[in-house]
Formats: structure tokens, C-alpha cells, sequence
């Protein structure tokens, strides 16, 4: 039995369990910031569900007509590799130890994430775009640094204009690296974590459960 019909119906009951759990959140009347901000990560999480859904009908498709098909089988892996990767850095993230740190742990922190999830950079960049910590191996911290005030300003731009404030960005550059920023608030301050990885394709949401962790260490710092 091919395994296709098996992950289309995974990725369908997802959509009705996301789903309902939002309609029982709308009939609860909960409508504070956490509830806005889960519905916003709902509804672009159930447009990459619902894309992947698409997809995968599509191979399944193909390799119904004939069996197995080496192009379909490629497009699948194609299809989970990046599902697959974001999951895995987000899993490694959460299995760290991260009890008791204090500010001078941070690059330790980020050295860790970096070995555990095969990043070539991971760094934390305060509020006035200067590096507060590094990974071990991060290279070009204050080209990054400097990155990270621009995506902060844009970010700000499209909040003072009326649009939902982006909190994660991603980008790729002529030799593959892929950087995926994510700003962290604390207060009225805007911290920013950014890493960077090559070849591999991950969603906005990899670093997240890093944002509790730098939120917790620096709410009590002087500019929180």
C-alpha cells in the first residue's frame, strides 16, 4: 500500500482538527491578543496544509496511473522535505536544556542550537541592532546585525501602516544560504534572533520555541 493515501489523510484530519479547535475558541468568545495571534499562525498554517494536501493528491495521482514513479516519489520528498526540516529544528530546540540561564549564557545557548540543528550562524541582536550574543561558529555577526535593523524597520513600517506586524523573515541569497530572522518583543523593545543554513528550504516558525527562552533570560534586563 503506498504510503500517499496514508499522509493525505493526515494532513486532512489536521485541517479539521485546527479548524475546530478555532470555531470552539469563536464560540467561546475569546477574542484577546493570544487568540488573534494563534488565529493568524491558523490560517497560514492551513494554507501550507492545504497546499500540501493539493500536492499530494497530485502525486498520488500519478502513481496510481502506473505505479511507483520516481518523478512523483521525488516530488513528494520535495513536498515533506521542508515540513520534515522545520519540525526537526523546532524538536531540537525544545529538547535543550534551558533551566536557570541568565544573560551570560546566551551565546551557549545559540552555540547549541547551532550544532544540534545544523546551522552555520545562529545570533541575537538587541533592540539598537547591536549583537548581544553568537553562536561559537557565527560569522559576519554585524553584516547580520545590520540586517536585523532593516527587517525591524520594516516591520515597524507595516504595523504604523495598518497591516499585522511581521514577526518572522526569510530570504536566500546567491549561495544558497538561507537566513530566517525572528523578532522577539520584550516590552516595547524588539529583540531579533537570525539564522543562517544552506540549501535547505524551512518555514518562519522554525525558531520559535527559542522565543520563550530569550523573553524569559532578558525580561528583567534594564530595556525590558
Amino acid at each position: 500500500m503506498s504510503i500517499v493515501p496514508i499522509i493525505i489523510a493526515l494532513v486532512a484530519c489536521a485541517l479539521v482538527f485546527t479548524s475546530g479547535f478555532l470555531f470552539g475558541k469563536k464560540r467561546s468568545g475569546v477574542e484577546d491578543d493570544n487568540f488573534l495571534e494563534a488565529q493568524a499562525e491558523f490560517d497560514r498554517e492551513t494554507a501550507e496544509l492545504r497546499e500540501a494536501k493539493s500536492s499530494l493528491e497530485t502525486a498520488l495521482a500519478m502513481t496510481q496511473s502506473g505505479g511507483p514513479n520516481p518523478h512523483a516519489i521525488e516530488g513528494l520528498e520535495n513536498i515533506l522535505a521542508p515540513i520534515a526540516r522545520t519540525h526537526s529544528i523546532r524538536s531540537k530546540i525544545e529538547a535543550l536544556d534551558t533551566s536557570g540561564l541568565t544573560r551570560n549564557d546566551l551565546s551557549t545557548l545559540l552555540t547549541k542550537v547551532s550544532q544540534s540543528c545544523g546551522l552555520s550562524t545562529c545570533v541575537l541582536v538587541d533592540t539598537a541592532g547591536l549583537p548581544i550574543a553568537a553562536s561559537a561558529d557565527a560569522a559576519d555577526v554585524d553584516v547580520l546585525a545590520g540586517l536585523s535593523a532593516v527587517l525591524h524597520r520594516l516591520a515597524i513600517r507595516t504595523r504604523d501602516n495598518g497591516q499585522p506586524m511581521p514577526n518572522a523573515f526569510i530570504h536566500r541569497d546567491e549561495e544558497n544560504r538561507l537566513t530566517l530572522a525572528r523578532l522577539v518583543p520584550i516590552g516595547d523593545n524588539y529583540f531579533t534572533i537570525l539564522a543562517i543554513l544552506h540549501g535547505s528550504v524551512i518555514g518562519p516558525d522554525a525558531l520559535d520555541p527559542l522565543v520563550p527562552v530569550i523573553r524569559k533570560v532578558l525580561k528583567h534586563e534594564p530595556w525590558a
